[in-house]
């Protein structure tokens, strides 16, 4: 039996896009993708004539937008370089991790701890997730030119708890968590991707 071949529609790009294009860009995408995601969040515009007539314009504004975002991201690099992010865990025998430690939750923990809420997991570069307890160098990164680094570590849930109930003598060692002090490394959020909107629009 032939397989149904995936029909695509094509939309413009309004902003940059992870693995989709970059804004001003005409690419072609998987309708659900399109209408349940892209277009209602204003991150794209059906390709319709009017719009593609417009082209310029948007890649003007997206080049004027994209300084900006350079600019703002530089300036956080510069706020943490050399801070340092603890992550509890749940922890096995010879300090192994139940799971692992991924650049979202790193993410999530910059975001909590030092107070960034607008920082994207994609400038954390990670060759592999972390699998042990220890402390880790990290590499940060956004487009040419900017980087920055940060130290992770990791301890286990009993030995975070210690921390928070002992005074703070390093900012930069332990800062206090919002929300769940015991939070663990397995929450993840994430923004639709193209497959799981497609999903949702049959």
């Amino acid at each position: 039996m032939a397989r149904k071949s995936r029909s695509t529609m094509k939309v413009v790009l309004l902003e940059d896009i992870y693995k989709v294009g970059e804004a001003g860009e005409i690419v072609e995408v998987r309708p659900g993708y399109a209408r349940n995601y892209l277009v209602p969040q204003g991150k794209a515009m059906f390709a319709t004539p009017e719009v593609v007539n417009r082209l310029e314009r948007i890649r003007q504004i997206a080049e004027e937008k994209r300084r900006a975002k350079m600019e703002e991201v530089g300036q956080i690099f510069e706020d943490i370089m050399g801070k340092t992010v603890v992550i509890p865990a749940k922890v096995g025998p010879e300090g192994k991790l139940f799971g692992s430690v991924t650049a979202r939750d790193i993410a999530q923990q910059i975001k909590k701890q030092l107070g960034y809420p607008e920082f994207d997991f994609h400038w954390i570069k990670l060759e592999e997730n972390i699998r042990y307890i220890g402390s880790y160098p990290v590499e940060l990164g956004y487009r040419e030119g900017l980087s920055s680094s940060i130290q992770v570590e990791v301890v286990s849930e009993e030995e975070y708890s210690r921390r928070l109930a002992a005074p703070v003598e390093d900012e930069s060692v332990i800062a206090p968590i919002e929300e769940d002090p015991v939070a663990t490394f397995e929450e993840q959020k994430q923004a639709p991707t193209e497959e799981a909107e497609s999903e949702t629009s049959s």
